[in-house]
């Protein structure tokens, strides 16, 4: 795995992103070499006699400019029930993460808090094209130390000393406490590599502008426009509520498959709960309508691209 790095980017500080509540402010760090390397400033927030807040625990803000990420770490904090707490402010961006278990994990920042824990190692990257602005409480208070760099705190493990699990591999790496050894899967190193060098995820298509669009109790993302007369249109739902009731017309079908999350589809009348990884096919004629909180990926069959429905 090679992380390539870009020293030319325009940073902004924190301070410029955040307003600070009266009789506090944020503290940025000064840029240094290595912000500006992996591309993000980071302040926190602390009180009029510069002491962290909140007491006991401290926050920082990370403004991560676009292509740019944080540099990975393992979390070395030694206090029973520490965490960290990361919501993204603003922009797109993903956790990269390995936990403490040997588990993988890509996180989207922007679909609520990630919790990082003590044995973890993790990175941030920003997918968008505009600032990503996270707040970041450590509890209890983050200390030097508490964390180690994985790209300059680590060396190879000696060869078959311990022997990983397939797709894995061992480094040592050097923390406060003295060397330890830990196993991170090849796709962690990977997914770190492709992030540094722009090439593009999943994750980071999506972050790609598209057309939007917000009913009562859904919203969605338009992927495929039935104005570009290709005979079908594909789009993404995410509903927190309820879609009325609708017709099929002739010589259209239409047909949903449920991301994540859960709800009830009524189809001609006939109700039935949906989850994850269930499909759902409406032909022309049929009815439908649907309620709950889950994320559909909807595509509509229209070879002569009328694209017909109507309210029921």
């Amino acid at each position: 795995m090679q992380i390539e790095l870009e020293s030319s980017r325009e940073l902004k500080p924190v301070s410029e992103a955040i307003a600070a509540f009266p009789g506090t402010e944020i503290k940025d760090e000064p840029v240094t070499p290595h912000y500006q390397a992996w591309g993000y400033t980071i302040g926190y927030l602390v009180d009029s006699e510069g002491r962290n807040l909140p007491k006991g625990s401290n926050t920082a803000f990370f403004r991560i400019a676009p292509g740019g990420m944080t540099e990975p770490v393992y979390v070395t904090k030694p206090e029973v029930g520490s965490i960290f707490t990361i919501k993204a402010m603003r922009g797109f961006g993903r956790a990269i993460i390995t936990r403490a278990n040997g588990d993988y994990e890509e996180s989207n920042l922007t679909d609520g808090p990630v919790v990082i824990n003590p044995g973890d190692s993790y990175s941030y990257v920003n997918d968008g094209s505009d600032d990503l602005v996270l707040h970041d409480l450590a509890t209890p208070e983050f200390k030097e130390g508490d964390d180690a760099d994985l790209t300059v705190s680590a060396y190879p493990a000696p060869h078959g000393n311990p022997i990983p699990q397939k797709d894995h591999s061992c480094i040592v790496l050097e923390t406060k406490d003295g060397p330890k050894v830990i196993e991170l899967p090849d796709k962690f190193w990977n997914t770190l590599g492709r992030a540094s060098s722009g090439k593009k995820t999943v994750q980071q298509l999506e972050s790609q502008a598209v057309p939007s669009f917000e009913r009562k109790g859904f919203t969605g993302r338009i992927f495929v426009d039935k104005t570009e007369k290709r005979g079908f249109n594909a789009m993404q739902i995410d509903v927190d509520g309820s879609h009325p009731e609708k017709e099929i017309k002739a010589g259209n079908t239409r047909v949903y498959y449920v991301v994540d999350g859960t709800g009830f589809f009524k189809l001609n009348g006939q109700e039935r709960k949906v989850k994850d990884g269930d499909y759902i096919e409406i032909s022309e004629g049929g009815r439908y309508s649907y309620r709950g909180k889950m994320r559909l990926f909807e595509v509509n069959i229209s070879p002569d691209n009328t694209f017909g429905d109507s309210l029921v």
